[in-house]
């Protein structure tokens, strides 16, 4: 590796850092020697690269099971790497064992069978490995759900259903485009609708599909006297995240009118507290 002499320090600095900020350059070395220690971890071990990844994410599904969904498996790289080290550990035992070895064969299997549809045969060789291994036991009822959501998941006209059953009846209650020209259709062009309660004070809302899809996009302002902007809590409304969910077109109906139904109560209400 080329270096060149650092004028001020003396010191020997990498060329490809030449002209960088001292600070960035540090970040960057760090990172390097986090690499070749992974990668000092990964072959020292002779635990091919596959397995390990199946036994990192076999981890935190683990984790996640035992302290709940929102648990993380590690709170920072160095953290990462601890539980790589660990992870080979407990891999390189399987491999040794033949109903563990035999137990991660059926579950890459299972993982290759989701994918293609199969589904009946995935949950059923991921079964079998927890049958060999305790450790696949978490998998089995976390693939009966993936299952079950790739079963409901259905083609979605969101926009359509939202100038069916959410935005006449917003409407109804003040709300026009806050950009643009006014129109009695919705579009995802012009999201953004406001609306003046009793006292002149201003109440907004932004909405639409997710980046992503397959979840509403849902956030609703009010301009308090003062004049400063106030955000709705919309737990607070029964509107929790997993609410905006939905898989298919019966699901986003369904959706909307739990929406709709929340403007029409209490949302209204916070926004004419105003």
């Amino acid at each position: 590796m080329s270096s060149i002499q650092n004028g001020e320090s003396g010191e020997e600095t990498d060329e490809r850092f030449a002209g960088l900020h001292p600070d960035l350059v540090e970040a960057l070395q760090d990172l390097e020697k986090i690499a070749d220690q992974y990668a000092r971890i990964r072959d020292g071990e002779n635990v091919p690269d596959d397995v390990l990844q199946a036994g990192i994410s076999l981890y935190a599904e683990m984790k996640a099971r035992a302290e709940g969904e929102d648990a993380q498996p590690w709170e920072d790289y160095a953290g990462y790497l601890k539980v790589v080290e660990e992870v080979q550990e407990r891999m390189k035992t399987k491999l040794q064992d033949p109903a563990k070895r035999k137990a991660l064969e059926l579950a890459q299997q299972a993982h290759d069978l989701f994918w293609e549809k199969r589904y009946d045969e995935c949950l059923q060789k991921i079964t079998e490995a927890a049958d060999l291994d305790s450790d696949y036991a978490c998998r089995v009822e976390a693939t009966r759900e993936a299952i079950e959501i790739e079963l409901r998941k259905g083609p979605v006209r969101l926009t359509r259903a939202i100038n069916r059953i959410l935005y006449p009846r917003l409407r109804k209650l003040g709300f026009r485009p806050k950009f643009g020209e006014d129109s009695a259709k919705w579009n995802e062009q012009n999201s953004q609708l406001s609306r003046l309660n009793s006292h002149g004070s201003e109440g907004g809302i932004d909405m639409g599909r997710t980046k992503f899809g397959k979840k509403f996009a849902l956030a609703v302002w009010r301009q308090e006297r003062s004049g400063e902007i106030e955000r709705l809590d919309l737990h607070t409304v029964g509107l929790k995240p997993e609410s905006l969910c939905y898989l298919n077109q019966a699901e986003a109906d369904a959706m909307l009118e739990r929406v709709a139904e929340a403007f029409e109560g209490p949302i209204l209400t916070w926004l004419d507290e105003a």
